[in-house]
């Protein structure tokens, strides 16, 4: 049997002793542990939900289709008006432009919206499940996105206090 962290136990002994702690009874742990312990996630994860925004340029499901919709609509009116000739060729030319507009215009807010719609459906769902076992109040995850707002990170602008206690309550 091939060992990789054979001293995995001996390292991170006191950490799996707080875990243990917590799984066993939770109200056994001192403030300052419970506070360390509830601020994890958060510290965790805001370097994805930073590496997240910074590109924020990334399509997802909506904008991808916002910017397809909208190159296959646009192209097909005007390739579709070619076939015609006099005024019916300028409306329809027109149509095309007007709907290529409003379809840029939906892909850009969908593309703006498209870093938020990520945190909800992919990180809060992970900062619940890791801070479920703790039990915060509701407080408490104010108090934490408040302390990562205070160092002026990401998670705790777009994180929503709301959301977290919704998904750990679910």
């Amino acid at each position: 049997m091939l060992k990789t962290y054979p001293n995995l136990r001996a390292v991170h002994a006191e950490r799996l002793a707080m875990e243990a702690k917590l799984k066993s009874s939770p109200a056994f742990l001192s403030p300052e542990q419970r506070d360390l312990l509830l601020l994890e996630p958060f510290a965790l994860l805001s370097t994805v939900v930073e590496g997240r925004f910074k590109n924020s340029g990334q399509f997802d499901a909506p904008s991808g289709i916002g910017c397809a919709g909208t190159i296959i609509v646009a192209c097909g009116m005007f390739i579709w008006s070619l076939s015609y000739q006099g005024s019916i060729q300028e409306k329809m030319l027109i149509a095309a432009a007007v709907l290529g507009g409003l379809g840029l215009i939906y892909t850009l807010v969908q593309l703006h919206l498209a870093p938020s719609r990520y945190v909800r459906s992919r990180i809060t769902p992970v900062l619940a499940r890791a801070l479920r076992p703790l039990g915060p109040t509701r407080e408490e995850i104010d108090e934490c996105l408040e302390s990562f707002k205070n160092k002026k990170t990401k998670i705790g602008k777009v994180v929503k206090v709301e959301d977290v206690w919704r998904e750990i309550n679910r």
